[in-house]
């Protein structure tokens, strides 16, 4: 679940405090802001490694294909 704030994109986590990194929260949060807008697909694929192998439905990629 996801909520909005300021225009901005935030997670909603289940429980306040699952996730103790706030790297990690930051990480999740910039991630889908970018993944929700095609045109950022260049700055989307940069939080992939080289090595990542993504599947969405039928389509798929490894790294930054």
């Amino acid at each position: 679940m996801s909520g909005s704030l300021s225009g901005g994109y935030f997670p909603v986590y289940p429980h306040h405090d699952d996730l103790p990194d706030p790297e990690i929260r930051t990480f999740i949060t910039n991630f889908y802001r970018v993944s929700d807008r095609a045109d950022r697909n260049e700055l989307w694929i940069s939080y992939f490694t080289k090595d990542a192998q993504v599947i969405m439905g039928s389509d798929g990629g490894k790294g930054e294909e």
